[in-house]
């Protein structure tokens, strides 16, 4: 993952309803509170309604957002009450998708976790983003889900779906009528057993037999993770009248018993066959169900034109939305793979405000926009190996080049690899100069352009196959 900054989104301090935009109408004709503030829906807001109050909770990137926003989207036009509980800087985009918004997590937390020197390092990212974001974050979200629990008919409890890391509606679906999913958005959110079994960059080799799998996964809980997130997370328990923490916070606790949603494709990464800790009970794996690339965009691809460099078969470099590579070092990645293989390049970056074409160097810079204009008639797609980045290839089928530094970006970028779909970076070219690494890109820029998964594109109006397959997941009694 990595953490945005979506595009004119800066402003300090929370995103608060009242400059988001929008008393929502509720069923019956009543009307909720703004979106985020102290007004949230009265007790009889839904009584007359078949209509369902959804909550969805996620922190982290566009990357983290974007499939949320697919399916957040989807709910509302279906007639449904749809909160987005998630950083302030995405409030406008969620609100853009017709979703109320509540911020769990302030401007100044954001860019605090951003600014961070250590928050793409490959083994202590994760505590960064943990102490900075999803722990401060977490008795906000047990305390906005509290109050969207209250007052709903019958047999009608709050459904929310959250990423792993919102410990807070994992907190809420121990003392709150709730009913909980749990979303994965990547492979590694699952601790498989299976081959390829990744801990953090290090892939486990093939022949490393089940029992010290096992074992790999209880030491990394016993020296890592365990003494960063039980502490807090008790402590945060109590507080709330949850009960203790049962078993490994990241291999059983934070996985809801509801059930889960694998947000991506089977083939990109099937279901593990083989699951370390209480995910490996067999009740626990019938509710898990895998849908799909849910492939969120604005529009349809097909309605804005591609900049004029595409016309080129341009390389496109994008290093995530809040720049897992620096902008310095892409531009001079570009300015090396035009000089090997004569193509120009084009290149997004967060936080630019307009687009810029030299035509002397061949580099188009442009803001973050669509990705599928400008993947349609690309060379390759050189990238981090996030999560939606990957979604994005795949779906255009244009070549990938994955440089992965942190997160679940390895296993991503391995999946990729093993699909013939690119080529994943080792870790010594990418310590290497640029020179380097466009030498070795070059080399393997041959590859033959598949045809484009299935999965399509998530549009207002028309979600794709694994939107509604999420849907009726959600929707189900």
């Amino acid at each position: 993952m990595s953490l945005p900054v979506p595009p004119g989104h800066r402003a300090a301090g929370a995103v608060r309803c009242a400059e988001l935009g929008r008393r929502a109408t509720l069923p019956g004709g009543r009307h909720g509170g703004t979106a985020g503030g102290d007004g949230l829906p009265g007790s009889t807001a839904l009584r007359q309604s078949a209509a369902m109050r959804f909550a969805l909770v996620t922190l982290g990137s566009t990357g983290d957002l974007y499939p949320f926003l697919a399916i957040g989207r989807a709910l509302h036009e279906q007639g449904h009450e749809v909160f987005l509980l998630s950083q302030a800087p995405h409030g406008r985009d969620a609100v853009r998708a017709g979703l109320q918004f509540i911020p769990v997590a302030d401007a100044q937390a954001h860019e605090r976790t951003l600014s961070h020197p250590k928050l793409w390092h490959p083994v202590d990212g994760l505590g960064v983003l943990w102490r900075h974001l999803c722990l401060p974050a977490a008795q906000p979200t047990w305390e906005a889900l509290r109050r969207l629990s209250q007052g709903l008919p019958p047999g009608q409890p709050l459904r929310v779906l959250a990423s792993p890391l919102a410990v807070g509606a994992r907190l809420a679906r121990d003392t709150l009528p709730i009913r909980l999913w749990t979303g994965y958005l990547a492979p590694a959110a699952l601790r498989t057993l299976d081959d390829p079994m990744f801990l953090g960059p290090w892939r486990v080799p093939t022949w490393v037999p089940l029992r010290w799998r096992r074992t790999a996964w209880q030491a990394l809980d016993r020296w890592k993770l365990e003494p960063m997130a039980r502490g807090p997370l008790s402590a945060l328990a109590t507080q709330v009248g949850a009960q203790p923490l049962e078993g490994s916070v990241f291999g059983d606790w934070i996985h809801s018993p509801d059930g889960g949603l694998a947000l991506y494709d089977a083939a990109f990464a099937a279901l593990p066959r083989r699951l370390h800790g209480a995910l490996s009970a067999p009740p626990w794996l019938e509710r898990l169900h895998q849908v799909g690339f849910p492939n969120f965009e604005w529009a349809s691809p097909d309605a804005g034109a591609s900049p004029k460099a595409s016309e080129a078969h341009p390389w496109v470099l994008f290093g995530g939305s809040a720049g897992t590579h620096g902008v310095d070092q892409a531009l001079c990645l570009a300015r090396e793979l035009i000089a090997h293989s004569g193509k120009p390049c084009v290149m997004l970056e967060p936080g630019r405000d307009r687009p810029t074409c030299d035509s002397q160097s061949q580099i188009t810079r442009l803001p973050l926009q669509a990705l599928p204009p400008l993947l349609r008639r690309a060379h390759a797609f050189v990238h981090h190996g996030g999560i939606g980045s990957c979604a994005q290839g795949l779906t255009a089928g244009v070549p990938q080049i994955l440089m992965p530094r942190a997160y679940d970006q390895f296993e991503n970028a391995a999946a990729i690899q093993r699909m013939g779909m690119g080529w994943a970076m080792p870790r010594p070219i990418q310590r290497a100069s640029p020179a380097r690494q466009a030498a070795w890109i070059a080399a393997r820029s041959n590859i033959a352009c598949a045809a484009p998964m299935s999965s399509g594109y998530s549009v207002p109006g028309q979600p794709n196959a694994a939107v509604v397959e999420a849907l009726r997941c959600l929707t189900a009694d």
